[in-house]
Formats: structure tokens, sequence, C-alpha cells
């Protein structure tokens, strides 16, 4: 999606040229009526610089507005803030002429901003990031045998990263929808419907699993 948006960002910078990534738990709020993406890239647009960026710059959004005061802000671990809001959800997300979004969420795509792939791939660091963690978590090592349970966005990120970041000696998905399947056999060595993993004699043994499903 390229809808162009005019985005302000207060503290006090304002964005443009959106480009909008839709996550899935943005759906039944679309399905609901109130559709507020709140995976974004967009253009910095402010005249005034800051520390970290320039007029022009092209910037990505954190999603997730934090206090930096509890404790697990002060330890670094933003996501689990104890007053934490979400973009979309508790504030009004970025589908707007104009929406205000904390400056802290703001950080620059550099070399992505220079092709119009790049800036829509921008959209979809949120997602990427999710799955750069998890294997990072799941100490993941050059010619492990992974797993991958559902090819949505972050499991086909998942699959991509195990094969080009990670060294993955194969890389195995399961997805119940076709289409999903389709678009993840350029990334996996196999590619299973539910029902066929499940029933296979000749799956496995795995050294890393990555469940991103939600209900496989």
């Amino acid at each position: 999606m390229q809808p162009n948006r005019n985005v302000m960002i207060t503290e006090p910078e304002p964005i443009s040229r959106m480009r909008l990534a839709a996550c899935w738990s943005d759906i039944p709020e679309m399905i609901g009526g109130r559709w507020e993406p709140s995976e974004p890239t967009g253009e910095f647009m402010s005249p005034f610089s800051s520390m970290r960026l320039v007029y022009g710059d092209w910037v990505t959004l954190k999603s997730i507005v934090c206090c930096q005061q509890c404790a697990p802000c002060r330890r670094g671990h933003f996501n689990q803030c104890l007053e934490a809001s979400l973009l979309g959800f508790q504030r009004d997300g970025i589908f707007a002429e104009m929406a205000d979004v904390p400056a802290q969420l703001a950080a620059g795509i550099g070399d992505l901003a220079g092709t119009e792939p790049g800036r829509q791939a921008a959209a979809c660091i949120e997602p990427a990031a999710c799955a750069l963690v998890a294997l990072q978590s799941a100490s993941m090592q050059p010619g492990d045998r992974v797993l991958v349970m559902g090819a949505g966005p972050i499991g086909l990120f998942a699959a991509m990263l195990c094969r080009q970041v990670f060294g993955a000696a194969s890389v195995d998905v399961v997805e119940p929808a076709a289409f999903r399947r389709r678009f993840a056999r350029k990334w996996a060595d196999r590619v299973h419907a539910v029902d066929e993993f499940l029933g296979a004699s000749d799956s496995g043994p795995y050294d890393v699993m990555v469940e991103a499903s939600g209900s496989l």
C-alpha cells in the first residue's frame, strides 16, 4: 500500500510520503470499521534537525509508545513497559491525513530510502525484527535444521533470515493456506500443509523451531 499521507511526529517533527504495512492484528480493526495501521515508513520533514535526523531523512516508526520511566524501561526492556500503548490500538494509528506520533519512535532507514522498493521494504522492518530477535534468542547456528510453523510475514522473514543470514542447512515451513505455501517455496527447502506434515514419517529431527502461526 502506498497512500500519500502527512504524519506529524510530535516533539516536534513532521513526516510525509508514507508507505504502510498492515499487521494481521490490524485486520479485526479493519473489519470493525476502524483501520489504523501501526507499521509505517515516511519522510522526515521538520525544518529543525535533531541529534539523529535531518530534513529529508526517511524513517520508520516503532509501534509501541513506552514511558521510559518504569523499571522495565530503565532496564532497556521497552516492549515490557508497564504504561505501554500501541499505535492503532490504544493510540490513533497513522492511516490519516495528520497523526501525532512521539519523536522517540522514529529511526532512520539509511540506504533503503534510495529506492521505492527499499522504502516499501522499510514498512516491514517491524515483523522482520521480530523474526530476527526470535532466531537470535534460539541461539541458531550455521548448519542447523529449522522448522518454521506458519508462513505469515514473521514466519516468512524467519525462513529468509535462516537461509540468507544464519546459514541454515535446511528450512521446512508448515502452513495451512495454499497461497502462502506457494509463496514460501522461494525461501524453504520443503513446504508442508498441516495434515501432510503431521502424517509424514520423514520430517525432522530439527535443531530450531520457530512458532509463528499462533494456532498450529
